[in-house]
């Protein structure tokens, strides 16, 4: 993968959800690949994500940081 941004996502039921953005090296990866790679290297399971979005590039502030703010919004 050339870069990941991980922001939570609103949820009804738990309040807040994991997604991992994920702007890929080749082919994009599953979910279930994700999920594997960081239960593999020993993630706790309430850190891993919920949701996956693959992407092109990630929102940035003036500062050329990733907005997640602006990411969240163009994923709701």
């Amino acid at each position: 993968m050339r870069d990941v941004a991980v922001v939570g996502l609103p949820d009804e039921v738990l309040g807040e959800r994991i997604c991992a953005c994920v702007i890929p090296k080749g082919g994009p990866p599953s979910l279930d690949e994700l999920v594997g790679f960081l239960v593999e290297r020993g993630v706790a399971p309430y850190k891993l994500p919920d949701r996956l979005a693959v992407m092109d590039r990630f929102p940035q502030t003036g500062l050329g940081k990733v907005s997640k703010k602006d990411l969240v919004a163009g994923l709701t």
